[in-house]
């Protein structure tokens, strides 16, 4: 990779970086599950909220601006969906699989 290849850039802070049991026994297990979720952690931190309606992308934007409410993300791969949600206080961030939600 180039020094001149963009830096993306992170719209918040996730506080600490959680997730569920399922998705944790997953990453150890497969690979490209991990580097699925570490994108989709990226993804979210910089503002790209995946697989949600235009509403909830709007309410998304409207908590970064207010810092006083969750953001909650959802991303696909051909197998999963996974949910992404950092808390309003900036707290925490949990990732955890669709079933879960």
């Amino acid at each position: 990779m180039s020094n001149e290849q963009a830096t993306i850039e992170q719209k918040f802070d996730p506080g600490r970086i959680l997730s569920s049991k399922a998705i944790l026994m997953r990453i150890e297990e497969d690979c490209d599950f991990k580097t699925f979720v570490d994108n989709s952690i990226e993804r979210h931190l910089c503002g790209d909220w995946g697989n949600i309606s235009d509403q909830d992308k709007k309410k998304n934007n409207n908590a970064l601006e207010l810092n006083n409410l969750q953001i909650i993300s959802c991303y696909k791969n051909m197998n999963d969906k996974i949910y992404i949600i950092t808390e309003w206080d900036r707290s925490s961030t949990l990732v955890l699989f669709g079933f879960e939600y």
